[in-house]
């Protein structure tokens, strides 16, 4: 699941992008979400990524991605223009298609966000590779 895209990032600016999000994530609370139906973007006549929603009653990844996006805005990463969807991206398609998604059916498992990780991503053949920088556990909720 990604809260912000920050594209092409040299490799200098990893600690003060670190250092923005551990402020952002600081007494952040664990917070329990559900899988929920599936989705495309932008839409399913022309189908360019798969996606399993996540309901977020408590609204705990929508406040998450805006303390994320305040801490990163100052030091030049553009805000997101549109409003964020809870999401797990599960695939993306190579040429735009019509897709046929299942009925939603019963809610799905429960999990609970624990913690951030900020990770890169690499394109490469045969797949991209994703590195780990550095984690931000959130406190448990008694």
């Amino acid at each position: 699941m990604t809260l912000k895209f920050l594209g092409n990032v040299a490799d200098e600016r990893i600690e003060e992008i670190a250092a923005a999000v551990g402020d952002a994530t600081a007494g952040m609370v664990d917070f329990a979400v559900r899988l929920g139906p599936p989705g495309v973007f932008p839409s399913a006549r022309r189908a360019r990524v798969l996606w399993i929603g996540l309901e977020d009653p408590a609204g705990g990844l929508a406040a998450l991605a805006g303390s994320v996006e305040e801490s990163l805005t100052p030091l030049g990463f553009p805000a997101e223009g549109r409003a964020f969807t809870a999401h797990l991206t599960i695939g993306r398609v190579p040429r735009p298609q019509h897709v046929s998604l299942p009925d939603a059916g019963a809610p799905g498992e429960r999990f609970v966000v624990d913690r951030l990780t900020l990770v890169r991503s690499r394109l490469g053949r045969p797949a991209a590779r994703y590195e780990a920088l550095a984690t931000f556990p959130f406190r448990r909720e008694p």
